[in-house]
């Protein structure tokens, strides 16, 4: 994107980790989590979605911390909405039902809203992911009754990416 090279984002997120230093130093926790909103997206610059996650799952901590309840589930609801585009909808689940008991909490109409398209989307997906496990899990079985080595592994390739997307693993 953009002609970024590969160091570039590891370079924003290792300023973004010594600012973020100096802001727990002060006390600073509103700047804090702003930085690391940078380190999160410089490691899904980098292709490292699940550390972009833990930087999430840190800036949550934070906003819990300091009673941010609407932010917080702000917050969930992106990770969510992450999650789903990753085509993991477990896990989009996991996070926005919580998300949307606290969007409705704190009476976000517009986020709810979008948090139940999450939940229905991520519904839908679960349930295409498992009729794809169950086809491919079938394709395994010609596959094996032919002797068919490649075709084995594609079909169990295929088992492997719908299970962990219907598990969320």
């Amino acid at each position: 994107a953009r002609g970024e090279t590969r160091e570039e984002p590891r370079e924003a997120r290792r300023v973004a980790n010594e600012a973020r230093a100096l802001c727990q130093e002060l006390g600073r926790w509103r700047d804090e989590v702003a930085l690391l909103s940078c380190v999160a997206c410089a490691h899904f610059l980098e292709q490292s979605p699940d550390r972009g996650i833990e930087a999430a799952s840190e800036m949550l901590g934070i906003l819990r911390r300091h009673g941010q309840r609407r932010e917080e589930a702000e917050l969930l609801l992106d990770i969510a909405e992450l999650q789903l585009s990753r085509r993991m909808p477990s896990r989009a689940l996991r996070v926005a039902e919580p998300a949307l008991a606290a969007l409705r909490e704190v009476g976000a109409a517009d986020a709810t809203r979008r948090c139940m398209e999450v939940i229905v989307a991520a519904t839908r997906m679960r349930e295409v992911l498992k009729d794809a496990v169950q086809s491919a899990r079938e394709a395994v079985a010609h596959y094996q009754q032919n002797g068919d080595r490649e075709g084995l592994y594609v079909g169990a390739r295929l088992v492997y990416d719908a299970r962990r997307g219907v598990d969320g693993a």
